[in-house]
């Protein structure tokens, strides 16, 4: 985000995840979790310079799914979160 003052953190449905947000254009840019004490992120690829290079968005829903079943998915698919900086 190219502005610190549209920066903000919301949880959703289980508070299971923290998504990172512009409040100016209400867009998701990454969520983050901690499953069994590791930190997971995964970037919303819309929101990437390059994001045309990506293939169609597929819609999903995980309504369906109970907490242990979203941290084994989120484990599985996300990437390790290193570092997170937000200036």
């Amino acid at each position: 985000m190219h502005n610190p003052l549209y920066y903000r953190v919301v949880r959703q449905g289980s508070q299971t995840a923290e998504f990172h947000e512009c409040s100016r254009c209400q867009s998701p840019v990454f969520a983050s979790a901690t499953v069994d004490g590791q930190d997971y992120a995964v970037v919303n690829a819309g929101c990437l310079a390059s994001s045309q290079s990506f293939g169609d968005s597929v819609p999903a829903s995980f309504a369906d799914e109970s907490a242990d079943q979203r941290a084994q998915r989120r484990a599985r698919n996300w990437c390790l979160l290193t570092r997170l900086t937000v200036e």
